[in-house]
């Protein structure tokens, strides 16, 4: 009996990679991993039964182990975070994703709009989201389907172009040449992980000048008070030497 005729329970030695590039550019490179892969995986930290990947083989029939695709990024719930070669949704107790992310490009486009939605559809995937880097085929760059009653629905732009996702309890939009992630009503975006480190050591440098400034003052008030001393001390020698002289006087004159 063939691989593909069995109904596999665990994990097989499935294809990790398929010999083709991650991504179509650097700027898709970039998105899918600082501004989309990581943040999410650091939004679920804490979190020990959630599993974040991003554009690995994702196995899904286990009737046909042939069969699979590669989301840019996915969400899956309920299943432990661990590192994996590949996704086989059938070693998972049938866990498929809630929430999938594909980076669209004119060579996927089609197959982003079409074949992927409806397949996600039928996995009750809750919700879909296409983020166009380019916005040449997705105005504002960003599109986002939810799951209502098993059929994708577009969602509504809300305030400042955002969309927010359920699934995520946060807004996204496409804010100063990224797709970016907001906590609700916020101004700024939740920062990447570059940007925490960068924030960091702008935070170091300014504790560093902070502290260069006290111990630059330290010193001028340690150089006054030297001064201060240094004039009292002349100050008593001369008061010394004038109460010797008066001292004298009064002895030459009785």
């Amino acid at each position: 009996m063939s691989e593909t005729e069995i109904y596999p329970t665990s994990y097989l030695d499935l294809p990790t990679s398929d010999d083709q590039p991650m991504a179509e550019t650097d700027g898709h490179a970039l998105e899918m991993t600082e501004f989309l892969r990581d943040v999410l995986r650091d939004h679920y930290a804490e979190e020990p039964m959630v599993y974040v990947a991003s554009n690995n083989f994702l196995y899904y029939d286990p009737g046909n182990v042939k069969k699979n695709v590669s989301p840019d990024c996915y969400v899956i719930k309920g299943i432990p975070k661990r590192l994996r070669d590949s996704y086989q949704a059938w070693a998972e107790g049938g866990a498929l994703p809630n929430l999938i992310f594909e980076l669209t490009s004119h060579s996927t486009w089609r197959v982003d709009m079409e074949f992927k939605r409806d397949l996600y559809q039928s996995w009750g995937c809750q919700e879909y989201f296409l983020y166009d880097l380019t916005a040449d085929r997705i105005l504002n760059h960003l599109l986002g389907y939810r799951l209502v009653n098993g059929v994708y629905e577009e969602m509504a732009q809300g305030i400042h172009g955002r969309l927010f996702s359920e699934e995520l309890q946060l807004e996204l939009a496409h804010h100063e040449g990224h797709l970016r992630f907001f906590i609700s009503g916020s101004k700024q975006p939740i920062a990447t992980r570059w940007e925490e480190i960068r924030q960091q050591k702008l935070l170091a440098e300014e504790e560093h000048l902070r502290a260069e400034e006290e111990r630059a003052r330290a010193d001028e008030q340690r150089v006054r008070a030297d001064e201060e001393k240094a004039r009292a001390d002349r100050a008593d020698l001369e008061l010394k030497r004038l109460k010797e002289e008066m001292a004298k006087l009064r002895e030459g004159n009785p």
